[in-house]
């Protein structure tokens, strides 16, 4: 902690005890740490000021590695309560969506069959038509009256199923 001074200069008076008891009293040694000219009675006292400030150095390193250990034991927890939420957020929007995409599907099916019934309806009607076009062809008797008829009835069952777009 502290060396012989290498001459015996008196001159050398211990810097603590002029600076703060207003005295003057021969340096006796010189601290290795701050290279300061002491007395033997300041020296132990810096010595424990020394002691003390390493002390509160080395609490204050432990209060910041325990502050340290305990944010991140927060952020590990946070982290794994947030993944937590966010799954549970997701099964439902998946749940909600697959709710939805099945109630879709149901309404596509019956919007499918209306269609495909609304175009039999059609086709069978059309069937009445190709009966008549037959017996005109193969009885060579028709018409024109009828056969203006058919084409108009035609015409109205095309508009029919090109609505269905």
């Amino acid at each position: 902690m502290s060396t012989a001074p290498t001459s015996n200069d008196l001159s050398d008076s211990c810097i603590i005890c002029s600076s703060k008891h207003e005295r003057i009293r021969p340096s006796l040694c010189q601290c290795k740490h701050c290279s300061r000219s002491l007395c033997f009675d300041c020296m132990k006292d810096h010595h424990d000021e020394l002691q003390l400030s390493i002390a509160q150095v080395s609490n204050r390193y432990n209060e910041l590695k325990q502050l340290i250990d305990t944010k991140i034991i927060l952020i590990t927890k946070e982290t794994v309560a947030s993944k937590r939420e966010l799954s549970e957020w997701y099964t439902t929007l998946i749940d909600s969506l697959t709710v939805e995409k099945e109630s879709i599907d149901l309404n596509i099916e019956k919007e499918e069959q209306k269609a495909k019934k609304f175009v039999y309806e059609i086709e069978s009607e059309m069937q009445t038509f190709q009966d008549d076009i037959q017996t005109f062809t193969k009885n060579n008797t028709f018409r024109s009256e009828n056969l203006t008829k058919i084409f108009e009835k035609l015409d109205e069952l095309i508009q029919r199923l090109d609505s269905l777009s």
